[in-house]
């Protein structure tokens, strides 16, 4: 991979209403991306803040109840053309 694809230009929305077992749905992210004053733009980096590290950790649950990017989620991302990143351990739950 590129070095290039790990920095750029970003924006961060909220889904930290989002709660395992739910999922961070199409839906849920384009109420997040209109609720704030950011537009993505083709190959920005997306940080979804869902509040879990600051929820749960230390507590081993951190690395297994967190929610989830759908399926719908991700191909929604990828049409607006951006990359995803999150603050939590991964985008599958175990």
């Amino acid at each position: 991979m590129p070095l290039e694809f790990f920095y750029g230009e970003a924006i961060c929305i909220d889904v930290s209403h989002v709660r395992h077992p739910d999922w961070l749905t199409r839906e849920v992210l384009e109420r997040a991306v209109e609720a704030s004053p950011q537009e993505i733009r083709r190959g920005d980096i997306v940080c979804l803040h869902t509040g879990t590290g600051a929820r749960l950790y230390p507590d081993p649950e951190y690395i297994k109840t967190y929610p989830g990017l759908s399926r719908d989620g991700a191909v929604w991302l990828a049409d607006q053309g951006g990359r995803e990143y999150r603050d939590r351990p991964g985008g599958d739950r175990p």
